[in-house]
């Protein structure tokens, strides 16, 4: 019997041949597990009872007693079975469940637990040594499949890693070069556009010469040649200096001389400048609030300069009978802001042009057969003035209405 009992592979026959020779039911034996410090159901015996607290105390009672019985749930809790436990020490209980008591041989049954005993824990601790096999096999290959990842992580990391290297050196070594070029372009603008005035200025001057008789007397038709001349050469003069004060700001080259402006008297003295092409076109124009206008803080030249190129881009871009107004105002923010605006009734701007009649060499027409002449640098020379004296120059315009450009400029110190 004891053989075949612990043997698992005829165990559960076994078990139910010993009962039945008992005149019981069901044989289960119970081995204490250190590690749980309880009692739990052999290798081979059920392993899931109902109510374990109520077998636990039932199984104390056959430790100390040596031999105990009681009502036990084998099915389920509402259901008893009639139980009688039998140890021989504290490791191992065998327990017969039935009807009636045994009305076999117990004592053989009792005197093969120390034995039954050993085996049981000996193919408990094989289980759990399997267990434990398999689970340590089972985090080892998690653990490889988790290194396994983290390795091709740290991989593509490193590959991202140096690619963004390589842009980033790639984007520095295109922003010197472009600095580079940059400046080039700059200094080759400076230098050309100096040398250009010298013979240019020169030419303006025997052209003065020339028509005062200096040389002797000239016919009116020779006179108006040298009126064509030299409107010529002022243009193209003009043309000039915006391509050197377009590379003098680029290079940073400028200063300026920060003071208290009245904008009254910085645009009474562009008025000599800006009225024969007013009386060309026959065109209104009018300062509103001349004897209120505000003072600002800038450079009076550069400032003179911003009214006098957006007042030109009034005259040249309205067509004859229309207005251009100048009129100017403090923020209401409380910033100390002073915002001048010139208003003009002109052929106005497209909406996809907005963006870009600030930037150089850009013309709202810049057909070859456009009415109008230029070079597109007159708006970006004077949105950097602004910027430059720590203002800013923006622009409104709808097609057939007209624009408006709005200079926005501290106001003036003593104002403050």
């Amino acid at each position: 019997m004891a053989s075949r009992l612990a043997d698992p592979v005829n165990r559960t026959d076994a078990t139910r041949e010993v009962a039945s020779a008992l005149g019981m039911d069901t044989l289960i034996v119970f081995i204490r597990d250190e590690e749980v410090g309880a009692m739990l159901a052999a290798p081979g015996f059920p392993q899931t009872l109902p109510d374990g607290k109520a077998w636990q105390s039932f199984l104390n009672q056959c430790v100390a007693l040596g031999a105990y019985s009681g009502d036990l749930p084998l099915v389920s809790r509402d259901k008893l079975t009639r139980a009688f436990g039998y140890s021989c020490d504290e490791n191992t209980v065998a327990v017969l469940l039935g009807s009636e008591p045994p009305n076999g041989n117990v004592d053989l049954l009792r005197s093969l637990l120390p034995l039954l005993g050993a085996v049981f824990r000996g193919e408990q601790k094989s289980v759990a040594a399997l267990v434990q096999t398999r689970l340590a096999r089972e985090a080892a290959a998690r653990a490889a499949a988790v290194t396994g990842t983290l390795n091709h992580t740290r991989g593509e990391l490193e590959k991202s890693l140096q690619a963004e290297k390589a842009q980033q050196e790639s984007l520095e070594q295109a922003r010197d070069s472009a600095e580079t070029a940059n400046r080039a372009k700059s200094e080759f603008l400076a230098t050309m556009s100096h040398e250009l005035r010298t013979p240019l200025n020169a030419i303006g001057g025997h052209v003065q010469l020339l028509a005062m008789g200096i040389h002797g007397p000239i016919t009116e038709q020779q006179r108006q040649s040298l009126v064509r001349i030299e409107r010529n050469q002022v243009h193209l003069l003009g043309l000039i200096n915006d391509v050197l004060n377009l590379s003098r700001i680029e290079a940073g080259r400028v200063d300026y001389d920060m003071q208290d402006v009245e904008l009254a008297g910085a645009l009474s003295d562009l008025s000599p400048m800006i009225e024969p092409q007013l009386q060309a076109k026959s065109l209104s124009f009018e300062v509103l609030g001349v004897d209120k206008l505000p003072a600002v803080c800038a450079d009076r030249d550069k400032l003179q300069q911003i009214l006098l190129n957006l007042l030109s881009n009034s005259v040249k871009f309205t067509a004859p009978g229309g207005s251009v107004t100048v009129e100017a105002e403090v923020a209401s923010s409380g910033t100390g802001v002073v915002y001048v605006r010139v208003i003009d009734t002109g052929q106005g701007i497209p909406q996809e042009k907005m963006t870009s009649i600030f930037d150089p060499f850009i013309q709202v027409d810049s057909t070859h057969s456009r009415a109008e002449q230029g070079t597109g640098l007159g708006l970006a020379i004077s949105r950097d003035l602004a910027l430059g004296m720590g203002g800013d120059l923006r622009a409104r315009s709808e097609v057939g209405v007209g624009s408006t450009f709005t200079l926005s400029l501290k106001g003036a110190k003593k104002a403050g």
